[in-house]
């Protein structure tokens, strides 16, 4: 069980993954990114994929959708692949 501490310090680091996907710097954009497929739940989830439609960067792209497609398998959604790959040879 976690202690207060700790889930204060989740909801933060949660908070900070999610105002960074609007940061303007390309990499601070895909490090939040990383952190909330590591730690995000199902608001983060939606927020990864609802900004990855309009990101511009595609090394931020990248690392969103890689992010939306690990916290799907976390939380036991989908199935593990991204839609943009279906289809695609590898």
């Amino acid at each position: 069980m976690k202690t207060i501490d700790e889930r204060d310090t989740h909801k933060r680091r949660l908070l900070d993954g999610l105002e960074g996907l609007a940061h303007p710097l390309p990499q601070i954009r895909a490090q939040c990114a990383k952190i909330l497929g590591d730690i995000g739940d199902s608001d983060a989830l939606e927020a990864l994929k609802r900004v990855s439609l309009s990101e511009s960067n595609i090394l931020c792209k990248t690392e969103m959708i890689r992010a939306a497609v690990a916290l799907e398998k976390r939380l036991g959604l989908g199935n593990g692949e991204s839609p943009l790959l279906e289809g695609a040879s590898p």
